[in-house]
């Protein structure tokens, strides 16, 4: 990736003291997203990188806990809305319907009837049960009031369900869901909080945070995800022939992560001084290749090309009238562990933290055979 190839170059340049800006403002300033209009965000290439990486991560754990990865439709026909519980006072004020020829659908708010039917209908036998089922979409509402990545018109979420087998000694399988977050917790070292509320049966999920517009107690807390048992006061189970040939009713248990308020709370709990430090599986560059001059840039496609590091991983900072030393800011901003500074076919490499990355400190084994033949590189 090139960075004078990228639109909003203001959202390169990065702010003189960053300790003194909140991860909001960092976040709605910088290279991450841009937002069409309030409560409409379109993420940009580097912001799309990590909330991708994010996504394939979480969507990758959740299969450790036998969730099936499905594809989910965005237009849901309204008639199936029936099948579910009744909504809350307001919520469905918050659903976008369609009108002329589209006026039978809405788009994706809330997925439940939608899974449950498509759930029951392929269920037959208690020896499908448990049945995992999730997915990644976007969901839309009418909101009110929308604030910056937290709370938006459009926003993605990972969602799922769990239909299973009911007996007087089941337990709730909303016990999968808790492992699975405290997983996650733990695999972002993310400080994660909890509410289990056994009256309503649901568990909800918080990062503590002033900019939160929910609460924790009395602290201030971002709502990340919620569980629980659904269709409670109707008869909405899916049916299934059990061991004895008898017709049962499954119990069901939804879901719901956001995304982007977990892409919030991940680049929120690691921020250092010099920016995101973000961890290696989930931030967008290994490598950052910094020309020192203009004349410099033929240089940069000719090293990418023998180093053994995918191009993907790679950002080449070819700005015009960008110091060297605001290059290697930015690179350091977005957690990039290694720069390298070409000059021909001179390259210095510099690391971000070598006391913290020296496992992942350049390498001439980097380089594919014959390179160091073409490059003279040094460590800094």
């Amino acid at each position: 990736m090139r960075l004078s190839k990228q639109l909003f170059p203001d959202k390169y340049r990065l702010p003189k003291l960053i300790d003194e800006n909140s991860t909001r403002s960092l976040l709605n300033s910088g290279p991450f997203y841009q937002m069409v209009e309030r409560g409409l965000p379109l993420f940009l290439p580097i912001g799309n990188k990590i909330m991708t990486a994010i996504e394939q991560s979480c969507i990758k754990e959740a299969e450790l806990f036998d969730y099936n990865h499905i594809d989910m439709t965005q237009m849901i026909p309204t008639n199936i809305l029936s099948l579910g519980e009744q909504f809350s006072e307001g919520f469905l004020d918050q659903f976008i319907f369609l009108k002329g020829k589209m006026e039978r659908y809405h788009l994706l708010s809330t997925p439940e009837p939608l899974l449950l039917n498509f759930m029951r209908e392929g269920l037959l036998s208690y020896r499908q049960l448990p049945l995992k089922m999730m997915f990644s979409a976007k969901f839309y509402r009418q909101l009110s009031q929308v604030h910056s990545i937290l709370k938006t018109r459009e926003f993605k979420m990972l969602a799922g369900a769990c239909l299973y087998e009911f007996n007087k000694n089941s337990q709730s399988f909303k016990h999968l869901f808790h492992d699975y977050m405290l997983h996650l917790s733990d695999l972002y070292s993310l400080p994660i909080e909890y509410k289990i509320n056994h009256d309503k049966k649901f568990n909800e999920y918080f990062y503590l945070h002033p900019d939160g517009d929910e609460k924790y107690g009395d602290v201030s807390a971002i709502s990340l995800s919620m569980a629980y048992e659904y269709g409670q006061d109707k008869k909405v189970y899916a049916r299934y022939c059990s061991k004895d040939n008898k017709k049962m009713n499954a119990k069901f248990v939804t879901f719901g992560l956001g995304l982007q308020r977990l892409f919030f709370a991940i680049l929120d709990n690691c921020r250092d001084k010099k920016g995101f430090n973000i961890p290696k599986h989930l931030r967008p560059f290994d490598i950052c290749i910094i020309p020192q001059r203009s004349e410099d840039l033929k240089y940069c496609q000719e090293l990418v090309n023998i180093l053994h590091t995918p191009p993907d991983r790679v950002l080449i900072d070819d700005r015009s009238k960008v110091k060297s030393s605001d290059k290697e800011r930015f690179a350091d901003y977005l957690g990039i562990p290694q720069k390298l500074l070409i000059h021909k076919h001179e390259v210095i490499v510099s690391h971000r933290d070598s006391d913290t990355l020296l496992k992942e400190a350049f390498q001439l084994s980097q380089v594919k055979g014959g390179g160091n033949s073409i490059f003279h590189i040094k460590l800094f």
